[in-house]
């Protein structure tokens, strides 16, 4: 295990395991110890425990969440499993600071390697590691497609490049962060105006010539047998629904309840701050890959 006391000299170019888990998720946490004594076997890994959203108070909410800004970005009502997942990655990057570890792998317990992939885990992320001067985050677990081939490695003969994407990943299922990055995240995390896997996108906000990549070929992905996860609140689904609605409401497994009366304004909202979000992103990652 991490230790858990400060460390004054940080082991370069290392890299931990923090793996977050509810404490009531007791068969996910059996589950992800098996795949890191297995997968990762000899690498130091800790658990991080997850906070449940639902024993949050409505006035903690309120203190430490910007909730009109929230709904601005989002269009829906904030979850207080949202605002759980969230507060969890910021104690796991909060334990990384902690550790002697130069890099940290952030994970969900829900998360599984790729069986194709589970036998070079170690390999390709210490690869990875290797090429750090490419990247700051780096996302292991995303689902978009290529779009700017940054840079590339090869491990055991195969190809894996990083890549830059013209709008945000939102995943936050498995990635691997460094010091800095952590510390400048933690610095911004508060008021909370974003889902986790959003606010983690904004690497112009982190610092000078922080660099935010996608590895692919994606080597990670959400295991469907865990269908619920308690980092998140189920809502009730909403009835009689205008053809419109219905339309906004599109995946019925994960259907947001919200005022209907305000549904309208605030889609265009979040239309405006997202499409801001990712024309910034294009921006720096365009300027990038040009002088790359």
């Amino acid at each position: 295990m991490l230790a858990k006391k400060q460390s004054t000299a940080i082991n370069k170019n290392s890299y931990g395991v923090f793996y977050i888990n509810l404490a009531i998720d007791t068969k996910k946490n059996k589950d992800t110890l098996a795949m890191l004594d297995s997968d990762f076997k000899g690498i130091p890994y800790k658990r991080v425990e997850a906070i449940y959203g639902k024993d949050l108070s409505d006035d903690y909410i309120n203190e430490i969440v910007d909730i009109d800004l929230y709904k601005k970005h989002t269009a829906y009502e904030l979850k207080k499993g949202t605002a759980g997942c969230y507060l969890s990655h910021l104690k796991a990057w909060e334990e990384f600071l902690k550790s002697e570890h130069d890099y940290a792998l952030i994970l969900e317990d829900d998360t599984r390697i790729r069986e194709q992939y589970r036998s070079t885990i170690k390999e390709i992320l210490s690869c990875a590691i290797a090429e750090n001067r490419h990247w700051d985050i780096l996302s292991i677990s995303h689902k978009k497609k290529p779009k700017l081939d940054m840079n590339y490695f090869l491990s055991n003969g195969e190809k894996f490049t990083f890549h830059a994407y013209f709008r945000s990943l939102h995943n936050a299922g498995m990635y691997i962060i460094n010091r800095q990055v952590a510390e400048q995240m933690l610095k911004n995390a508060y008021p909370m105006e974003l889902p986790l896997d959003v606010y983690f996108n904004k690497f112009w906000e982190f610092g000078e010539n922080i660099k935010f990549r996608g590895l692919f070929p994606i080597i990670a992905f959400h295991d469907e047998q865990y269908v619920s996860s308690r980092l998140l609140t189920d809502y009730n689904a909403p009835k009689n629904l205008s053809f419109l609605e219905k339309i906004y409401y599109r995946n019925r497994q994960n259907k947001r309840k919200f005022p209907r009366k305000k549904l309208y304004t605030y889609i265009p909202i979040k239309f405006i701050l997202r499409s801001k979000i990712n024309i910034i992103c294009a921006y720096f990652n365009l300027i990038t890959f040009i002088k790359k």
